[in-house]
This record gives C-alpha cells, structure tokens and sequence, in this order.
C-alpha cells in the first residue's frame, strides 16, 4: 500500500509533498512573477495523484512567446534544469526549485481552455469522488509506468487516445464518476 500523500521527512517534522510544494512555489514567486500570463498550477501533487518523481506543472496564457521567454529566463536562467523550448503554438520552460523540477507550459490559449488545465480540474474532481482508494490506484499505474491520463482512463475502462477520452469525463455528473469508479475499482 501506498503512503498516503507519499509523505517524506523535512526540517525534524513529517511534510507531505504538498506542503513542501507549496512551499516551492511560494520560494521561487513563480505565480507572482509569471502573473501577467494568467498562471494556473495544475500538477498532479496538488490532487494526490503524484508520485516521487512528479513535477509542478503550471499553465499560462501569452500570445508572444518571446515577451513570456524574456520574463521566465530572467527569473530562472540560472537555476538548475534551465530549459526553455518553443513551438510554433506554444513553449515550456524548465527549471529545479528546491526539490522539484518545474513545468511551465505557455500558448496564445486561454488557461481555461487549454488541456492541461481541463484535465487539472477532471482530476480534482476524480480525486474528491473516488477518494484515497482510487487516488492509491492512479499512484500505484503511474509508479509502474503510466501517465496520468493513460491511468485515469485505464481505471475507468475509457478506451481510446486518452488525453481525449478523458475528456468525456468532464460532462458526467459526480454520481456517474462514482459509479463507474466503483465498477472498475474492484
């Protein structure tokens, strides 16, 4: 069985990964430094679904990638993990914070439309329903390989691409989630 919350040890005292995430981004100022790009966290620490190695994933909203690259690099130019790569419609940028590899994802989108964001709030949802049992079930798919999404669809028996299929999710009411995690979480 999984810890609950993959607790660690810090500073003489039992933290959870969440706390100590939180703490990160509140260290590095991540959200107050990227505020003009409407920035929204959206990683699997912040709903239970993480496991050692997650990542804090952030999604932002910016037309002109180059005026998001200027801000990003001069904050985090230099921290370790430094990585900043564009696309035609959109870019990530890369860096180490304390413990945790930071994500940031940025495109022309609004955060409220984009994937990353939409599959967050899906998870926030699932989370809250399923509770600590499917929450050990998603964590223990992804510890022995899968990606979130692959493992959310997985435990209810969505086939297809799962970064769509997913996406069905979102119009089912609180009652059909759990019954189909309950169908599937035998």
């Amino acid at each position: 069985m999984l810890p609950d919350r993959l607790a660690i040890k810090g500073r003489g005292r039992v933290e959870t990964r969440l706390v100590l995430a939180k703490e990160a981004v509140a260290d590095c100022q991540v959200l107050a430094i990227l505020a003009a790009f409407s920035p929204e966290i959206v990683s699997t620490i912040y709903v239970g679904f993480d496991t050692p190695d997650s990542d804090i994933d952030i999604v932002c909203s910016c037309s002109d990638a180059g005026a998001f690259e200027r801000v990003f690099s001069r904050a985090y130019a230099s921290c370790d993990g430094y990585v900043f790569t564009q696309r035609d419609d959109y870019a990530v940028g890369r860096f180490r914070w304390r413990d945790f590899m930071f994500e940031v994802f940025v495109a022309g989108t609004p955060v409220t439309e984009q994937l990353g964001y939409r599959h967050f709030k899906l998870m926030q949802r699932l989370s809250r329903i399923g509770g600590e049992r499917f929450r050990q079930r998603v964590r223990a798919l992804k510890l022995s390989g899968l990606k979130t999404e692959p493992a959310l669809c997985a435990l209810l028996g969505l086939p297809g691409d799962p970064y769509q299929a997913v996406l069905v999710v979102e119009t089912w009411s609180d009652r059909e989630i759990l019954d189909m995690i309950d169908a599937h979480l035998v």
